[in-house]
């Protein structure tokens, strides 16, 4: 027995059976948000507005739009024009002369390691912060913002390691001589990453970082055990250590090892 379907219903189906295959296949063929192209990432100056407002909020900064803020300026970074990247770098160092100290200042870590991925523009940002006033540690008063201003200088000498700009070094220099070891060892991760240096920079780095290191040393065996001196040896020894590892290719992990290694290797043309 035959049905005869009349042509319009046979027409019908036939354009309900080919969208319903067209459709997915331009789902996905559709471009995904690009926040370097969609006027919400790329208005570089729209964001920048909105982050200064945010900074001049005491009373309920919304940090976690900041952060937001930050993560949509570092991705958008490589593609952006060079005054984009300049106007980027600028309203990031404007987030760490917020006075007064904010209670949240998370958002200052978050800073500094989107910075250290922004090449130049990232790495003038970052000595900027560090050479702030406002992120001096204090000798007295709140001790919990002490602690977190401390936690920040850290976070951003880190991330001047991260960005390997060699105009770094003098300043990583006159940091692994700092008073304090926490400084000291985020200096000696920061000069970690210059590991891939031409090998006569590099045996400056080596240099420098064995003769402040064996300075530590001995003062340490000069003085009584757990002395100040004492003391300060067993926090840095290992990023001492360490950096010179990574910078040397060598497995040693005393100071007086590491000077003798360099006076029989500091003349060669391979390490």
């Amino acid at each position: 027995m035959s049905t005869n379907v009349p042509r319009s219903v046979l027409l019908l189906m036939f354009v309900l059976f080919c969208l319903a295959g067209a459709f997915p296949a331009v789902q996905a063929a559709a471009p995904q948000d690009d926040p370097a192209k969609d006027g919400h990432g790329r208005n570089v100056e729209k964001l920048a507005r909105e982050l200064l407002v945010l900074y001049k909020d005491k009373s309920h900064r919304d940090t976690a739009r900041i952060v937001d803020i930050y993560q949509i300026f570092h991705d958008i970074y490589p593609k952006a024009t060079k005054s984009e990247k300049k106007k980027m770098a600028r309203v990031f160092r404007k987030g760490f002369d917020i006075k007064p100290f904010p209670e949240d200042s998370s958002f200052m870590c978050t800073a500094a390691a989107c910075l250290s991925n922004m090449e130049e523009h990232g790495y003038d940002a970052l000595l900027y912060a560090l050479n702030r006033k406002t992120l001096r540690p204090l000798k007295s008063g709140d001790q919990i913002e002490a602690v977190a201003k401390k936690r920040i200088r850290v976070t951003i000498i880190e991330a001047i390691g991260f960005n390997r700009n060699p105009a770094a070094l003098k300043k990583l220099y006159k940091l692994i001589r700092n008073d304090d070891a926490l400084i000291v060892n985020a200096a000696c991760q920061a000069l970690s990453c210059f590991y891939e240096l031409p090998l006569d920079q590099r045996k400056e780095v080596v240099a420098k970082l064995i003769d402040v290191y064996s300075g530590i040393a001995t003062e340490a065996e000069n003085s009584k055990e757990y002395s100040k001196e004492y003391d300060r040896l067993i926090i840095v020894e290992c990023s001492f250590n360490s950096a010179l590892q990574k910078l040397t290719l060598r497995t040693l992990d005393t100071a007086p090892d590491w000077r003798e290694w360099y006076e029989e290797h500091k003349d060669k043309k391979k390490w």
